[in-house]
């Protein structure tokens, strides 16, 4: 389930569950927000969207990798998702990468990787994992590496626990950090910035895929999500821990 007993639910402004029967209405493109009712969002094609109840549940959105339009998730502008009222914002997911992207840079969640915040996996989802925010106009970024994490870091037909979390002083420090299976891969701790947190505009979110103004069926992670968390918090190592063990046995660790 995506909110349970042992799952982290301080802050927690975004849920959905594939293996959760309360995160859908059969028939329906509405993907219900467990934690903020009145914020769900939209299946962009339902007709083509599959769902799988293997692993408890997922949606599959592989896709052509020639063609780029794969199937995703959008959820209307908020500042829940782009974390510039709370200076702060924390995105996690289970994903599983099924083929390369078309797109340099395979997106899994995102409000606007330029001027906001995202998950996405370089070298068309065979590279290194970066979490982003933007701050004072700046674009800070932590990464799970191919050095430290082999090469690719997701590769095919396995499902990874994915974290990034960040929070901002509002005037001169950050601290940002990202996370595997639990794992701690890079962190910046009191680092140095100014300026506003994002470029002021309002962004949609959008899962597996490119969002500038609105989400666009295009440069998204080719591969099947279970689940996934937004928090207006900064995620302690310890909260990670426990919301890893609290999922991993229905992912096969």
């Amino acid at each position: 389930m995506s909110i349970g007993p042992t799952i982290v639910t301080d802050k927690l402004v975004v849920a959905a569950d594939a293996g959760d029967p309360r995160s859908y209405v059969s028939g329906s493109s509405i993907v219900n927000n467990l934690s903020t009712p009145n914020y769900s969002g939209s299946l962009n094609n339902l007709a083509n969207t599959i769902f799988n109840t293997s692993s408890a549940g997922f949606w599959d959105f592989t896709h052509d990798p020639t063609t780029d339009e794969g199937q995703f998730i959008e959820y209307s502008p908020s500042d829940l998702t782009q974390g510039d009222v709370a200076n702060t914002i924390t995105y996690e997911c289970w994903v599983n990468r099924q083929d390369v992207s078309l797109d340099t840079t395979a997106r899994i969640m995102s409000s606007d990787l330029s001027d906001y915040n995202g998950l996405h996996v370089k070298n068309n989802g065979t590279g290194n994992v970066v979490f982003t925010i933007n701050i004072g106009g700046s674009s800070k970024t932590r990464q799970l590496t191919t050095s430290a994490f082999g090469s690719p870091v997701i590769p095919t037909n396995q499902w990874f626990h994915i974290l990034g979390t960040a929070t901002y002083n509002g005037s001169d420090t950050y601290s940002q950090a990202i996370y595997l299976n639990g794992v701690l891969g890079q962190e910046t701790v009191d680092g140095s910035v100014s300026g506003t947190w994002g470029d002021g505009t309002t962004k949609a979110f959008g899962i597996f895929c490119n969002v500038e103004a609105t989400a666009a069926p295009r440069d998204g992670f080719n591969g099947q999500i279970a689940c996934y968390r937004v928090y207006n918090k900064f995620i302690t190592a310890a909260e990670v821990l426990q919301n890893f063990n609290a999922q991993k046995s229905r992912f096969g660790y």
